[in-house]
């Protein structure tokens, strides 16, 4: 059984226009937006980036064709928190194709939580590979035509 992962998504979580250019800059600026919309505690915040970016130590979710994928179970995370942030100008993500990254998908879920964590990981990575995706998000003009197309590429997903 395949869920539906658009619903974890609102104008909240979406984060339309990055100023980072650094990995972790960008991964701290879509960690503080979660906390400024109370979608993570402030108490986890710090955590939450320290997970994220362990994660990278080992090896970058830049995964090529411009998108990045920083993922982590985190104590004290309660739910699946999912988050999306788009970079006109690109990240240096230390991407395995060597390119920048436009789309930073975000998936922190609890730490006693695995198959919701790979299940997700799982529904972000098939949007990745998926070049129509890619460009419609990087030219959706706003979050609601975003969130329009999240929701399309789940109603297309068996689930």
């Amino acid at each position: 059984m395949s869920m539906k992962f658009a619903k974890h998504f609102s104008r909240k979580n979406i984060f339309e226009e990055l100023q980072a250019v650094a990995k972790d800059a960008a991964i701290e600026e879509i960690v503080n937006g979660l906390k400024r919309e109370k979608l993570i505690k402030a108490t986890s915040a710090k955590d939450v980036v320290t997970a994220l970016m362990k994660r990278e130590d080992i090896g970058s979710t830049g995964i090529g064709n411009g998108v990045a994928i920083p993922h982590a179970k985190v104590p004290r995370v309660d739910d699946l928190v999912l988050a999306l942030g788009r970079s006109a100008a690109g990240v240096d993500f230390n991407s395995i194709d060597g390119e920048p990254v436009h789309i930073l998908f975000v998936i922190v879920s609890p730490e006693d939580d695995s198959d919701l964590h790979l299940q997700a990981l799982k529904w972000v990575s098939g949007l990745a590979r998926n070049k129509d995706f890619c460009r419609f998000c990087r030219a959706a003009k706003d979050p609601k035509e975003i969130l329009a197309l999240l929701k399309e590429m789940d109603d297309q997903s068996p689930g």
